[in-house]
């Protein structure tokens, strides 16, 4: 017998809250876009993105999504002449896939031994990210404001427990309502173990 199904008569995405939350790596892909998609904003033309969909862990939040598109070519942000790409060095080091020394470069992250290190070792990676929501006109329908969760900052799951207990002994309520320290300590022990400061090649 089939698994019974439930009619949904509303649909609507779950919106992750405001602050700092546990998150796990669910699938990161890479969507090429076709030369005749491909548009040109503010000088630059841009041919594929680095798309990591994260799941919040634990908490009355668990499991709710957050998408981020980390651009291969992107327009400069003060001292940073590829945005998309250093966001995406700064989320492979506090998930700890690279160690914090990394020298990163355009040539190294434009090659498919990257694209096979992005895609098979951040898989189930944990960190901890600052949720800060921005909002947005409908492309459809000008008069309605869309609201999308961006994660502002990150930091490794260690960094987030300590984050977590400074917000706690401030009495601050400014981390995620469900992700509190010992869900944090929990998943920081179920994680994939960092590599050693060996490991000189981070693509190897």
């Amino acid at each position: 017998m089939g698994t019974k199904i439930e009619p949904i008569f509303k649909t609507g995405f779950p919106l992750a809250s405001e602050g700092w939350h546990l998150f796990r790596i669910v699938e990161p892909r890479i969507d090429t876009i076709a030369p005749e998609d491909r548009k040109e904003k503010d000088g630059v033309t841009n041919d594929r993105n680095f798309v990591v969909r994260s799941a919040i862990e634990g908490g009355e939040e668990d499991g709710v999504d957050v998408i981020e598109y980390f651009a291969n070519y992107s327009k400069p942000m003060g001292k940073h002449k590829e945005p998309g790409l250093s966001r995406l060095a700064g989320l492979m080091i506090k998930t700890e896939v690279v160690p914090a020394d990394t020298d990163f470069n355009t040539d190294q992250m434009r090659t498919e031994k990257f694209d096979t290190k992005f895609k098979m070792a951040l898989p189930k990676r944990i960190f901890g990210g600052l949720i800060e929501h921005t909002k947005m006109k409908s492309r459809d329908d000008s008069s309605k404001e869309l609201i999308f969760p961006n994660i502002k900052e990150y930091a490794t799951a260690k960094e987030y427990n300590e984050i977590i207990a400074r917000l706690s002994d401030k009495g601050v309520q400014g981390k995620s309502k469900g992700s509190d320290k010992g869900q944090g300590e929990k998943s920081a022990e179920t994680g994939v173990k960092p590599p050693t400061e060996a490991q000189k090649d981070p693509w190897a």
